[in-house]
């Protein structure tokens, strides 16, 4: 059906991290992706960056609260929040801004 490869690149930092996590998938036949929130990638938070918690998720669109960021595609999100008396955050991004399409939609933030 198809074969996937994962590259995961890490970058360390003092301040930033940054892991640069590039999936290639190439079909072996004709292949249709539908719309699910399992999706391809996913990342489980800290609790207490958790809306309730003082959390906040933004995407590139401008859009706030994990109501109107669920599920929409946005060339990155970011999630922060308070976590051990700092502002800590992820933010995903797109790595492909030439691309005139986004394939997923942003919801594999998981508090």
């Amino acid at each position: 059906m198809m074969t996937e490869t994962r590259t995961l690149t890490f970058y360390p930092g003092t301040e930033n991290r940054v892991i640069d996590f590039e999936i290639r998938i190439d079909a072996l036949r004709q292949l249709k992706f539908a719309d699910t929130k399992e999706g391809t990638f996913g990342i489980r938070l800290a609790t207490p960056l958790s809306e309730d918690r003082g959390g906040r998720m933004v995407n590139a669109e401008g859009a706030q609260t994990e109501k109107n960021v669920w599920g929409k595609r946005s060339a990155w999100v970011d999630y922060y929040g308070p976590l051990e008396g700092e502002t800590v955050g992820i933010a995903i991004m797109d790595n492909l801004p030439t691309r005139d399409f986004l394939l997923t939609g942003m919801h594999a933030l998981m508090v």
